[in-house]
């Protein structure tokens, strides 16, 4: 085959790929996946209390198990490979899911997923809840422990793929606490975006949209954390769309993970339960909880 004729059997094949995307702009399908296949470990920021940091002062030394290489707080991770990914990265929010997050006190505690405050508020009045002194979320009331109860709050999953290393497949991106304002315009930002395809204006897909997470240092009297934003601003900026010719590696495997998506719609699968299922260490359960601000 002619170096001309396998030109146009690669563009070929990037259109055959456009049209398949273009073809479906709704996540409402999930056919064809097994329950190892939907074990998705999740993408996470260190925090400078996270576990898994790499704390070693001389990079000689042999790691600690449970620790991942190179990991520093304020960089992005999987959490069960131990791929680092930086302090800034590209993803497509493929779906993002707003739920109240149940977790008893220990691993493989998860007590349930509610979608409306009301359910929450029902917990408190059966005595088995108690506000959080702050007001972010709540606590198990009986614990005599606050900081080391079970705890319940309100959070933003996004499910991610990342076109910079696609190998990684879908990752959940759980944000709470002090992220839900970056989260909640990010998400209002992927519903009401549009962009232009053959110089048409067209609202586009969540799945059709890339961004970038920069992760930005903050820190008041109660101590350092890293998020989406600080006080100067946002740290999610819109990076381009996957028409753009930059982003045509990624469109087969974006399109497996749309129909992964679709699966796990389908299904309502419990993201916060996968997460106890595929942990392994209460390091990770611990790290779930507390290490996504």
């Amino acid at each position: 085959m002619s170096d001309k004729e396998l030109e146009k059997t690669k563009s070929r094949e990037v259109m055959d790929a456009r049209k398949a995307l273009m073809n479906d702009q709704d996540f409402t399908g999930f056919e064809g996946q097994t329950q190892d296949m939907l074990s998705t470990p999740f993408l996470k920021i260190a925090q400078t209390n996270s576990l898994q940091l790499d704390d070693r002062d001389d990079k000689t030394e042999p790691l600690e198990a449970g620790k991942i290489s190179g990991l520093r707080p304020g960089m992005f991770y999987n959490s069960q490979t131990g791929k680092v990914f930086g302090k800034k990265i590209e993803v497509i929010a493929l779906f993002a899911k707003e739920s109240y997050l149940y977790y008893g006190k220990g691993l493989g505690n998860f007590k349930g997923e509610y979608k409306k405050l009301e359910q929450v508020e029902e917990l408190v009045q059966r005595g088995i809840l108690v506000k959080d002194e702050g007001g972010m979320g709540w606590h198990d009331k009986d614990d005599p422990d606050p900081k080391k109860a079970g705890k319940c709050f309100y959070a933003i999953t996004f499910l991610c793929f990342l076109p910079e290393f696609p190998e990684e497949g879908i990752l959940p991106f759980v944000v709470k606490s002090k992220g839900l304002k970056y989260a909640k315009n990010w998400n209002s930002l992927s519903s009401g975006m549009m962009i232009k395809i053959n110089k048409v204006p067209t609202k586009a897909a969540r799945y059709q949209l890339v961004w970038t997470l920069e992760i930005k240092k903050d820190a008041n009297d109660q101590g350092t954390w890293y998020n989406l934003g600080d006080s100067t601003g946002s740290g999610i900026s819109f990076a381009g769309n996957i028409f753009e010719d930059k982003y045509t590696e990624i469109l087969e495997p974006l399109a497996t993970a749309k129909e992964i998506v679709k699966t796990m719609k389908e299904r309502q699968i419990n993201y916060a339960a996968e997460a106890d299922r595929v942990s392994d260490s209460k390091a990770d359960h611990d790290d779930f909880l507390d290490d996504v601000e």
